[in-house]
């Protein structure tokens, strides 16, 4: 069975590389805050916490943070960033798809960018609803895409699949955005979309060729490192065609935060 992916090889660099604009970032924290206050919950879980990156900005206003996660390291990396001016939060360690609390534990509960590394959405979800309240709400950040930017994405997921396919190599399949929100309605969930900022992630050839050899994104870390090293041609082949002449590229998103509810 396919596991939920550890974060652990990344702790040290993960807030490096995943380092968000600093009025993204604020603009985030002040949609989440907004919400955690309007839902009146004393105490709010985020599952796959890691180094609290989206976490300690909370922390800083006073919200009560309780979280989970599968990576020591990841937690570790967050309690050395924590001072005086956070509200201490609670750790466990735990996966998402078997979390360590009673039912009803929680009024509010969040999660950012990990439903698509856990072993199964669904068992996720039915989680996350066994410790809420009825009344409980989950606030689900991510982006979403312009279709230019999604027939990109798409076109990446492809490229993969086929140097895998030569070697015989079935990877692990990254869950959509699309199957995530379906997954919610069937459980009987339904939500509000808070839209922030349209925003554009802009990189080049050179940078995405060195994310792939230094293994800096998780969608590589299933890859077997000779399929990787045999790929590297076509995949730099690849990006320069969907590159300017400059060897720049561009992905345009717009930040959201989905506010799901079952009752």
């Amino acid at each position: 069975m396919t596991e939920s992916i550890n974060f652990n090889r990344a702790a040290t660099f993960y807030d490096a590389t995943r380092k968000l604009p600093d009025d993204v970032a604020a603009e985030i924290t002040r949609a989440l805050l907004a919400e955690i206050r309007a839902s009146g919950a004393d105490k709010v879980l985020e599952i796959g916490i890691g180094t609290g990156r989206m976490a300690r900005p909370l922390m800083r206003e006073g919200v009560q943070m309780v979280g989970v996660d599968i990576s020591t390291e990841m937690m570790g990396q967050l309690i050395a960033q924590l001072s005086a001016e956070h509200t201490p939060p609670a750790l466990m360690l735990g996966d998402a798809t078997a979390l360590p609390f009673r039912d009803s534990a929680f009024g509010g509960a969040m999660i950012v960018h990990v439903l698509h590394l856990v072993r199964s959405v669904e068992e996720t979800i039915a989680e996350i609803r066994r410790v809420l309240t009825p009344e409980g709400v989950l606030l689900h950040q991510t982006q979403r895409p312009d279709d230019e930017t999604q027939a990109v994405w798409d076109s990446h997921e492809e490229f993969w699949d086929r140097m895998c396919s030569r070697h015989n190599y079935r990877r692990r399949q990254r869950t959509t955005q699309a199957t995530i929100r379906r997954a919610f309605a069937e459980s009987g969930a339904s939500a509000r979309v808070v839209e922030l900022s349209e925003r554009v992630h802009e990189s080049t050839v050179a940078e995405e060729l060195r994310h792939v050899r230094e293994h800096t994104h998780s969608w590589s870390w299933t890859i077997p490192d000779h399929i990787l090293a045999d790929s590297m041609v076509e995949f730099e082949g690849w990006l320069r065609e969907r590159a300017d002449a400059d060897g720049s590229f561009a992905d345009r998103t717009r930040y959201v935060v989905e506010v799901w509810r079952w009752s």
